[in-house]
């Protein structure tokens, strides 16, 4: 029983990995401008979260557990920390607007770049920095979507 318990929890891990770098190759904000979003995090995040839920409910009635109450907290911890911590991912998104980069990232206030201060695009393998000018830069992380027509978008838009 335990080779097929390690089986399973192990295919589990794996599937939860490839979710977490899941991105499409195009989004796209309201106006229909390529954008940035998180894709797979913001659907495995919760899923970590539904786990630890699951595991903490599944081991109410555990003896050990009753005498070490503290591993309740850190498995209804964790699940609380991952779904409080999955709205930063679902409500993450970067556009370009009126020359703008646009930064939204909720609960977190909206951080604006001005295209007109792009100075380049730096891309170093799967790292792409968007650097302006007073030393300001954004970084555009692996794990966001859309990041090939985000980055060409806004080099059209640096040319003129």
């Amino acid at each position: 029983m335990s080779v097929v318990t390690s089986a399973i929890w192990g295919g589990a891990s794996g599937l939860l990995g490839v979710l977490f770098y899941w991105r499409r190759e195009r989004e796209l904000d309201d106006f229909g401008k390529p954008c940035l979003r998180f894709c797979g995090p913001r659907f495995g995040i919760p899923l970590v979260g539904v786990f630890f839920l699951l595991a903490g409910l599944n081991n109410l009635g555990d003896p050990f557990y009753l005498r070490h109450p503290e591993n309740f907290v850190v498995m209804f911890g964790f699940s609380l920390f991952a779904f409080v911590g999955s709205v930063y991912f679902v409500f993450y998104r970067v556009s370009v607007r009126n020359g703008v980069v646009e930064r939204h990232a909720w609960p977190l206030s909206v951080t604006r770049y001005s295209l007109q201060e792009l100075e380049s695009v730096d891309e170093h393998g799967d790292n792409v920095s968007l650097r302006f000018t007073g030393g300001r830069a954004y970084k555009i992380s692996p794990l966001l979507s859309g990041r090939s027509a985000f980055i060409k978008y806004v080099r059209a838009q640096m040319r003129g």
